[in-house]
C-alpha cells in the first residue's frame, strides 16, 4: 500500500470531529486528489491556527477521498497517526505536511531500499569476495591487470577474428561512470548519491521534492537590482533527475520590464531562468519560484521573492509582497475590476472602486463579465476571499503602510494601478496612501445610543440586529491632502457604503513549509 505525496493540499473542517470519529468533512479544499487507488494514502495535519505556531495537532492516516467537485471532500481516516485522537472544532485547518516521522519513515525506507539493492548487486558472492579489497586480492592486487589479461587473451585467441585491443574495450565496459553496463549504478544512482540521500540532506522521494539548506530564507536573494541568485544550496527534483544547485547559482534573467511577474524555472542540469509569468514554462523544466519586477523601474522587488516552500497562503503568489515583519503577504497594486477573474493584483490597470465596480468573481455566481453593482465593504470580502485572502486588519495596515512620505495625497484620481513618488510602502506596497481609501477588517460597533433593529444593510444578505455598525477605511484618498498618511483611518461609513474614492487590497498569511526542517 503505497503513500503518495501531495503539494499544498488544504482545507478546513466543515464540522466538528470527536475523538473516535473516522470519516472527516472538508470545505473550501484546494489541491486534494479527486479519489485514492485501492491501497494509496496520505497524511493530512489537523490543527487550530488561532496561536501563531498552531495548536490541537494531530496527524491522520486518509485512505479514502471522495469529491463533490465544488471543494467539498469526505476523507476516511485512520486516527492519531502522530499524536492522540482528539475533538476538533469545525473550520480548523487540514493540511498537507511533511512531519519529522514521515521524514524518519522515509530515510529508513531509504536505507532498507539502498541494503536491499546493494545485497542484489553482491548476489550469492561468497564471503572471501563480497569486498572490494577482496576482490582485489583475487586479481593479485594487479592495477595493470587490464593488461595483463590482455596479454594472456592475446596469446589464446585468434587476433585476426578478435585482437587484445577488442578484449582491452570489453574489460573496460564493466565498470566506469561512463560504462554503457551502468555496473557502478543502482536504479540510475551512482552509489556516492545513494549514499547522500540516506544521510537525509535531500529527501528524493516524490516528483515533488524541494528543499534548502537554509530553510529560514526564501531560494533566491538579489546581489543587484538587476541580478539574481540562489541564496543556499537547492535540492530538488525535475521530472525524474535529482538535481543539486550550489549556493550562488545565477538565476538567468530576461530584460526586466516594469510591473511585471516573472516565474523561475529548474532545469536537470541546475541551470535557472525566470521567464514573464504569462508566458509558457520552458521545455524540460520546473516552477520552483518568482519575483516582481517594480513599477517605474523595473527593478526586483526583492520582498517578492518566493518559492515553493516560501510564499503566500493565497493560490496565486503573484502580484504580492511580504511584510516587513515576515508575518502576512500584501498586494503590491490596489484592486481592479478583473481582479477576482486573475486571482492577484496587476500593474496599469483600471482600479475598482465604487464607480468602476469589479466583475464578479466565479465563487459568487459570475460569468466572467458581469460587475457588482458597487464595491461595498461585502462586495470587498467577496473579491478577497474569492482568491484565497482577506483585508487587513488596521494593525496589519499601518505596518505594511509604513515608508511612505507622510501627509501627502496625490491630488487627483490616479484612475490605473501604478507606481506614484511618495506612495510606495517600505515593503513595496504602491499607492497604499494618499490615492484611494482601502476597506479593513475591522467591522465595528459604535457608542451610539438607542435601541438595537434589524438593519438591511448587508446587501441583500439577510438583516443586522444593532443600533449602528461601521466598517473602517485605511490611508485616505487622492484628496485628502495632509489628513493621508500610514496610520490615516475612517470609521464612519456602514458596510453597504460605496464611494468614487474608496478601493481594496488583499492579503493573506506567509507559509514557510521548511521552518521545521
Amino acid at each position: 500500500m503505497p503513500q503518495i505525496f501531495i503539494n499544498n493540499a488544504r482545507g478546513v473542517l466543515a464540522a466538528s470531529v470527536p475523538s473516535g470519529e473516522t470519516s472527516l468533512a472538508l470545505k473550501n479544499g484546494a489541491h486534494l486528489p479527486a479519489t485514492l487507488a485501492s491501497g494509496d494514502w496520505f497524511l493530512m495535519t489537523l490543527f487550530n491556527d488561532a496561536s501563531r505556531y498552531g495548536s490541537n495537532i494531530e496527524v491522520v492516516k486518509v485512505t479514502a477521498i471522495t469529491d463533490d467537485g465544488g471543494g467539498n471532500y469526505t476523507l476516511t481516516v485512520e486516527r492519531g497517526y502522530e499524536g492522540d485522537a482528539i475533538v476538533h472544532a469545525g473550520g480548523e485547518k487540514v493540511e498537507a505536511r511533511i512531519t519529522a516521522q514521515t521524514l524518519r519513515t522515509l530515510l529508513e525506507d531509504a536505507k532498507a531500499y539502498t541494503d536491499a539493492e546493494l545485497t542484489t548487486l553482491l548476489g550469492s558472492a561468497p564471503g572471501a569476495l563480497d569486498t572490494l579489497n577482496e576482490l582485489a586480492a583475487a586479481l593479485g592486487d594487479d592495477p595493470d591487470f587490464a593488461t595483463t589479461m590482455t596479454n594472456a587473451l592475446a596469446q589464446k585467441l585468434d587476433a585476426s577474428s578478435y585482437t587484445a585491443a577488442d578484449v582491452l574495450a570489453k574489460l573496460l565496459t564493466v565498470d566506469g561512470e561512463e560504462s554503457g553496463l551502468d555496473a557502478d549504478k543502482l536504479d540510475g544512482k551512482q552509489l556516492a548519491q545513494l549514499e547522500q540521500d540516506y544521510r537525509g540532506f535531500a529527501v528524493t522521494v516524490t516528483p515533488t521534492a524541494f528543499a534548502k539548506a537554509d530553510g529560514s530564507l526564501p531560494a533566491w536573494t538579489a546581489p543587484t537590482s538587476t541580478t539574481l541568485e540562489t541564496a543556499s544550496t537547492l535540492a530538488l527534483v525535475v521530472g525524474s533527475t535529482l538535481v543539486e544547485i550550489a549556493a550562488g547559482t545565477a538565476v538567468t534573467l530576461p530584460s526586466l520590464s516594469a510591473g511585471t511577474d516573472y516565474t523561475i524555472y529548474a532545469a536537470t542540469d541546475g541551470s535557472l531562468q525566470a521567464v514573464d509569468a504569462d508566458s509558457a514554462a520552458p521545455a524540460n523544466t520546473r516552477a520552483v519560484g518568482g519575483l516582481h519586477a517594480s513599477a517605474g523601474g523595473a527593478s526586483i522587488v526583492a520582498t517578492s521573492l518566493w518559492d515553493l516552500n516560501w510564499r503566500p497562503s493565497a493560490p496565486s503568489p503573484r502580484g504580492m509582497v511580504l511584510s516587513l515583519d515576515r508575518r502576512i503577504w500584501v498586494d503590491i497594486y490596489l484592486m481592479d475590476t478583473q481582479y477576482g477573474v486573475n486571482g492577484y493584483s496587476r500593474n496599469g490597470v483600471q482600479i475598482a472602486d465604487g464607480s468602476s465596480p469589479p466583475i464578479t468573481p466565479d465563487a459568487y455566481g459570475g460569468n466572467g463579465s458581469d460587475t457588482y453593482a458597487n464595491l461595498s465593504w461585502w462586495v470587498a470580502v467577496d473579491m478577497v476571499t474569492a482568491v484565497g485572502k482577506r483585508l487587513p486588519h488596521y494593525q496589519e495596515f499601518t505596518a505594511f503602510a509604513y515608508g511612505v512620505v507622510e501627509r501627502q495625497a496625490v491630488g487627483t484620481d490616479p484612475g490605473t494601478t501604478q507606481y506614484q513618488a511618495g506612495h510606495r510602502s517600505a515593503c513595496g506596497v504602491e499607492q497604499v496612501t494618499g490615492t484611494l481609501w482601502q476597506w479593513g477588517a475591522d467591522i465595528t460597533g459604535t457608542s451610539a445610543t438607542g435601541s438595537a433593529t434589524w438593519n438591511d444593510w448587508a446587501d441583500g444578505r439577510g438583516d443586522i440586529y444593532t443600533h449602528s455598525i461601521r466598517s473602517p477605511r485605511f490611508g485616505a484618498n487622492w484628496s485628502d491632502g495632509s489628513n493621508a498618511g500610514s496610520r490615516a483611518s475612517n470609521w464612519v461609513s456602514r458596510p453597504d457604503y460605496s464611494g468614487g474614492g474608496i478601493s481594496a487590497r488583499g492579503v493573506c498569511d506567509h507559509l514557510n513549509l521548511q521552518a521545521e526542517r
